[in-house]
């Protein structure tokens, strides 16, 4: 029912909240009123709205930057008022996430009748939806995903978040920054930036883009910090990271610092990569569709049950990365709307991958190859060499990258002391 949803309204000029107030109200809605971002992040998090509507410009925090932190914990959908002067940053909202934006005041009947219809049917979704719709996919593997990010979010403990590149493990991490409160922004951290870092506000976290790429001074850097914020729990900035590689593994060949790794996986997340979990797609891709077509100024695109068929044929090496790329390009030659079989065969027949797909491709053809020559050479290394014109060298050092061999403990290599 209309007056059971609850709307959000954020703007910070109190003769503009009255009227938009007054004809929400009017539509069947209850408003709750903020003045600006921070006030409404507070308030976004006290009443659970199903819909939001906020201006862009704004003191303290803007509408982009409430968006950014709503989007973190929630798929609520989110409306952008704006002037003409700032279309190209309502823009940047719906490629953010935001459902619709609107200029103020021409656009407000408008505005109002798509704000009831959002909200109403926001209201009629289920507060698990919304987290599936943030962290999709109806899998066994990413509803335990979502298990532990709701069991992590309000602890005073670093995260760990395991996964190839491109399955959404920033997008894990806002979800826990965003579910435990935080106030203050997710500062990223990378490999090679200058140490000691910067100091955070109060209820910031810090993220550790591929933490396993530090070198061994940052890992050292990186200890301390996280010894010195559990003496200072729960005040010291929380500390979240992701990384490709096994850290245990890594520790123990003396490759990674054996106390960060050991800290790190004692409260871990495994994000599976989209070729283990192919069920998914039939789910993700209908809502990376929709924000896509709305970010592109075409709502309303659809798959048909052809496309979606022959999306979850594929292995996706670049993960939900590769499958948003191939879908912007399926959005974008579908004018009709309508996203047919025919249409994704030939995208994907043209399809210019990214650098990380191309190379994740790569590998997985070289571990499947090499993996059926071993089979076919029953384990011999050195008709394998022969085949691949390669040293046996090169072979094992291959294998090994693909964990068909197992890797030297340090110290027992043939070059050893």
């Amino acid at each position: 029912m209309a007056g059971e949803a609850k709307v959000l309204l954020v703007d910070d000029r109190a003769e503009a909240r009255a009227l938009i107030a007054g004809d929400l109200a009017e539509a069947g809605l209850a408003v709750v009123e903020a003045r600006d971002g921070v006030e409404a992040w507070s308030r976004f998090r006290a009443e659970s709205p199903d819909l939001v509507v906020s201006d862009l410009r704004m003191p303290r925090a803007d509408g982009i930057e409430l968006l950014r932190r709503i989007r973190g914990i929630s798929s609520v959908p989110v409306i952008l008022l704006t002037a003409y002067a700032d279309v190209a940053t309502a823009v940047e909202g719906i490629k953010g996430g935001a459902q619709e934006f609107f200029t103020f005041p021409d656009d407000l009947e408008r505005m109002i009748a798509r704000a009831r219809e959002l909200a109403c049917v926001s209201a009629s979704q289920p507060e698990e939806d919304r987290l599936a719709q943030l962290v999709a996919g109806r899998s066994a593997a990413m509803r335990r995903v979502r298990e532990r990010i709701r069991a992590l979010a309000g602890l005073s403990v670093p995260v760990l978040v395991r996964g190839e590149p491109g399955t959404g493990r920033d997008q894990v991490a806002r979800a826990i920054h965003g579910l435990g409160g935080g106030d203050a922004p997710l500062v990223t951290v990378r490999a090679g930036a200058a140490a000691p870092a910067p100091r955070v506000p109060a209820g910031a976290a810090w993220f550790l883009d591929e933490i396993g790429r530090f070198s061994a001074a940052e890992q050292a850097h990186w200890f301390e910090r996280l010894r010195t914020a559990e003496a200072e729990a729960p005040n010291a900035p929380r500390v979240l990271a992701c990384a490709s590689e096994d850290l245990a593994e890594r520790a123990s060949e003396g490759a990674f610092h054996p106390g960060l790794a050991e800290k790190l996986l004692r409260f871990a997340i495994l994000l599976p990569p989209l070729r283990e979990r192919l069920e998914d797609v039939a789910q993700l891709a209908p809502l990376l569709a929709a924000r896509i077509g709305a970010a592109m100024g075409r709502p309303g695109v659809q798959l048909d049950r052809g496309a979606l068929a022959l999306l979850r044929e594929q292995q996706w090496p670049g993960n939900v990365r590769e499958l948003a790329s191939v879908l912007e390009r399926l959005v974008a030659f579908s004018a009709r709307g309508a996203i047919t079989r025919e249409r994704v065969r030939e995208v994907l027949g043209e399809s210019p991958d990214s650098v990380d797909s191309l190379r994740l491709r790569r590998e997985a053809q070289q571990r499947e190859e090499l993996l059926a020559l071993l089979a076919a050479c029953r384990g011999n290394l050195a008709e394998v060499a022969r085949r691949l014109n390669l040293s046996r060298g090169a072979v094992i050092y291959r294998a090994q990258k693909h964990g068909l061999l197992p890797k030297p403990r340090p110290g027992k290599g043939p070059c050893s002391p």
